[in-house]
């Protein structure tokens, strides 16, 4: 028998158990695409985001086919569980461990996770399937950017300038920082906008430690504390490791030479 943590309706936390846990291999092994999902966890420890939807699709799939399109929260939370307790890699650092594949809702707010999600993108399909009028899709919200501290023309000379000077560094920070905010709508106006071309366009990015940080700072200024918290002590070996599976090409060939400072503005 395994605890496990839930929480009440009133986000009040409450323990129950869990008597057995699901055979997540043996479901996964069904499938072709289940088999290599398992001999890569099996292999190396570790999958990449593809073979992680993959995952989530055929364990999906294997509960709707046994509870249908909505299961309980116990059987979410059992199925979560048993991914993490058969594939610790798979483990969150915090709270129950299984977070990012299952988390209850409470006080008001709706369930998350990879599980959650899955299940609700599969009933919306098969309510849109079931009627002819369907509900109008609900545009994202933009991000809203600050205003710019220096006119259009004199973004584009500090932009040219940029290009073609590395030194001295003092100035190469103070015209990043001063340029942050063009930067960022020329990143998002077509939404096409390639690494390559964000490189090309903005080299000092990636050979000034420290740019990128500043960016983000510049743009989401209520984050940038966490990024500094979260992103290197828990995303940054993760987000290599699954940048050279996923074969991102000659953006990581010479990330083993880079400096710390630099590996880590990478990542």
């Amino acid at each position: 028998m395994t605890l496990w943590l839930s929480h009440s309706a009133n986000g009040e936390p409450q323990f129950g158990t869990i008597q057995s846990i699901v055979n997540i291999c043996e479901i996964l092994k069904k499938t072709t695409d289940g088999k290599g999902v398992v001999a890569s966890l099996q292999g190396s420890n570790h999958i990449s985001v593809s073979e992680r939807r993959l995952m989530v699709r055929i364990l999906v799939s294997h509960l709707i086919e046994c509870f249908g399109e909505n299961p309980t929260s116990a059987m979410k939370a059992k199925l979560a569980f048993s991914i993490v307790e058969q594939f610790p890699c798979l483990r969150d650092s915090h709270g129950t461990g299984y977070d990012a594949w299952f988390t209850p809702g409470r006080a008001h707010k709706p369930s998350t996770g990879y599980l959650e999600e899955r299940l609700r993108n599969v009933r919306k399909r098969s309510r849109k399937g079931s009627r002819v009028n369907s509900a109008p899709i609900l545009q994202a919200t933009p991000i809203l950017l600050p205003e710019p501290i220096i006119t259009g023309e004199k973004c584009l000379q500090m932009t040219l300038w940029l290009k073609n000077n590395i030194w001295p560094q003092a100035t190469v920070s103070q015209y990043m920082l001063e340029t942050a905010v063009h930067r960022a709508n020329w990143i998002r106006q077509d939404g096409a906008k390639t690494i390559q071309n964000i490189m090309a366009e903005f080299p000092r990015l990636m050979d000034t430690p420290g740019m990128i940080a500043q960016d983000f700072a510049v743009i989401q200024p209520e984050c940038s504390e966490r990024m500094s918290e979260k992103w290197i002590p828990e995303l940054a070996e993760k987000i290599i490791r699954m940048a050279r599976k996923e074969k991102t090409g000659d953006l990581l060939a010479n990330i083993d030479s880079l400096s710390a400072g630099i590996h880590i503005e990478l990542v």
